[in-house]
């Protein structure tokens, strides 16, 4: 069973506030260490903790050491350093770029199955004047869709010799791998 989501907001408790603080910190150290060892990466950390949390500097590894490692990095041209960096805003701003992707994908994905549930009341036997006109050209615009489809799949049943009832289809699935999938279907596929 998993640890529930932490609420990212101030901590009221002064003593749990401490307690948070040096479990992060030392969780940060401790990452900041395997990174170094596992990728060879040259890094240090500064921490100026809140007033009331503690009133002491850290600096991992060493205040030399990463004394040695700013004064690499203002050395750099401006260009390199800025190439890779990334700051709050940046880092939100493609969070949010990224889940505004995912919306969109889901909200077509949603209106796609709108579509569907809608033909089968249609299909069911729902009197047409029950639905409105937009939904009337949703259903009409899914059939259109799933016509172009089916026109597809016989051109290409019948360009490389194949029987409809056994038709090869691609079709992209998740992690964006082509796997091919073969239908075998003993009447002409449904809508």
């Amino acid at each position: 069973m998993g640890r529930k989501k932490v609420q990212l907001a101030w901590i009221v408790n002064d003593k749990a506030r401490k307690a948070s603080f040096f479990k992060r910190l030392r969780n940060l150290i401790r990452k900041m260490e395997e990174l170094c060892i596992l990728c060879g990466v040259e890094a240090f950390v500064i921490i100026y903790p809140h007033q009331s949390v503690d009133k002491n500097l850290y600096v991992w590894p060493n205040p030399p050491y990463a004394r040695e490692l700013l004064l690499k990095f203002v050395k750099m041209p401006e260009h390199d350093r800025n190439r890779k960096m990334m700051n709050q805003d940046t880092y939100l701003f493609e969070k949010i770029g990224k889940a505004n992707q995912h919306l969109k994908r889901q909200q077509k994905s949603n209106k796609e199955f709108e579509k569907i549930l809608l033909l089968n009341r249609i299909f069911k036997g729902n009197s047409l004047t029950n639905f409105q006109a937009s939904e009337l050209f949703d259903a009409l615009s899914l059939v259109g869709d799933r016509r172009e489809e089916l026109e597809k799949m016989v051109s290409f049943s019948m360009r490389i010799n194949i029987p409809l009832r056994m038709l090869i289809c691609l079709k992209k699935k998740k992690k964006k791998k082509m796997i091919t999938t073969i239908y075998i279907y003993s009447q002409v596929p449904p809508f």
